[in-house]
C-alpha cells in the first residue's frame, strides 16, 4: 500500500512538474508574442474560463473516482460504468447551460468587459468548458483505477497539443489573440475525444 501510494505521488509530481514547466515557458513566449495588452485581454477571459471549468468539473474526478474505486473493490462494472456515465452526462449538461446561459446574456455581459475582444475570447474557450465537462468522468474513472500515469500523459499530451497547435497557427499568420483561445479549446477537444 505505502509503496502504491509513493510511486503515484511520485508520478503525478514528475508529470505535474513538467506540465506547469511547459505551461510557464508558454506564458513567457505568450507575453512576448502579445504584448502585454493583448495578454492582459486573454487572462481576463482566461479567469472567467476558470470560473466555467470550476462550476462545470469541480468535484466530479473526486467523487467518480472514490465510487469506480469502491464498486472495483466489489467487482460491480456495471456499477462503474453507470457512475461514468452520470458523471458523463452531470458535466455535459452542466457545461451546456454553462455556455448557453453566457450565450444568451452575452450583450448583457459584454458591458462587464473592458475590451470586446475579451467577450469573444471567452466565446472561443466555451467549447473547451464542453469538452471539459465531458472528460471529468473519464478522469475520474482513470484514477478510480489507479491509472495516474495515464491521466498525467493525457494532461501532458494536451498541454503539449495546445503549444504545438498554437505556435503552428502563429506561425501561419492568424490572429494570435483569437488562436491562443482557440488552440485551447482544440486541444481539450482533442483530449476528450480521444
Amino acid at each position: 500500500m505505502r509503496k502504491t501510494l509513493v510511486r503515484a505521488v511520485f508520478i503525478l509530481t514528475v508529470f505535474a512538474v513538467i506540465d506547469r514547466l511547459l505551461g510557464f515557458g508558454f506564458k513567457i513566449f505568450l507575453s512576448r508574442e502579445l504584448g502585454p495588452a493583448a495578454l492582459g485581454v486573454y487572462q481576463v477571459a482566461l479567469s472567467l474560463f476558470f470560473v466555467f471549468l470550476t462550476l462545470t468539473t469541480s468535484g466530479i474526478p473526486l467523487i467518480v473516482s472514490k465510487l469506480t474505486a469502491i464498486q472495483k473493490n466489489k467487482g460491480n462494472l456495471n456499477a462503474q460504468h453507470s457512475t461514468v456515465t452520470s458523471a458523463f452526462i452531470s458535466g455535459l449538461i452542466t457545461s451546456l447551460i454553462i455556455a448557453a446561459v453566457f450565450l444568451i446574456f452575452r450583450n448583457s455581459l459584454a458591458n462587464v468587459f473592458a475590451s470586446p475582444a475579451s467577450m469573444t475570447l471567452v466565446l472561443l474557450l466555451l467549447p473547451a468548458v464542453i469538452f471539459s465537462g465531458i472528460f471529468a468522468g473519464f478522469r475520474g474513472y482513470l484514477w478510480g483505477h489507479e491509472k495516474y500515469k495515464t491521466v498525467s500523459i493525457i494532461e501532458l499530451c494536451e498541454q503539449i497539443m495546445r503549444i504545438g497547435l498554437c505556435i503552428l497557427l502563429f506561425s501561419l499568420g492568424f490572429d494570435r489573440l483569437r488562436i491562443t483561445a482557440v488552440s485551447l479549446s482544440a486541444a481539450v477537444g482533442l483530449t476528450a475525444i480521444f
